[in-house]
């Protein structure tokens, strides 16, 4: 588990590097009280990119005795947000391990990036569980 954590060498800033977009609006009730989107809606966008590419992967793999959880969070405010507007999260993949890089754009400008880490765990032991290689395999596509 120390080599899935270690901190990923994604370039964040080229939005070329993602492939996986998100769009979502940003609502009125994403604001706080100084009328910017709140910082836990940054890292709701950041979960949103990483499930809908967990899922896509899932749906290829009929694995019911493992499943990914969140081992990692981390974000990095850019730019302050504010309503209304649509962002994009979009979502890198690391090349070694199940490590993202996340991208929030508003307007084409970076609000905030982010990494993340999942690991692959066993359903019945709730353990770390090697990655299959068709599963890896699907990782990188």
């Amino acid at each position: 588990m120390e080599d899935t954590l270690k901190e990923s060498s994604f370039n964040l800033a080229d939005p070329e590097n993602y492939y996986l977009r998100c769009k979502k609006k940003v609502r009125w009730s994403d604001q706080d009280g100084t009328a910017h989107v709140n910082n836990v809606q940054f890292a709701r966008f950041i979960e949103t990119s990483r499930i809908v590419f967990l899922h896509g992967i899932a749906s290829n793999v009929r694995d019911l005795t493992t499943f990914f959880m969140i081992a990692r969070v981390e974000i990095d405010y850019l730019a302050e947000m504010r309503v209304p507007g649509k962002v994009r999260a979009s979502t890198q993949i690391g090349p070694t391990s199940v490590a993202f890089g996340h991208g929030i754009l508003k307007g084409g400008h970076f609000t905030a990036v982010g990494h993340s880490v999942v690991v692959h765990i066993d359903r019945n032991q709730r353990r770390l569980s090697p990655i299959n290689k068709g599963l890896h395999q699907d990782l990188l596509k």
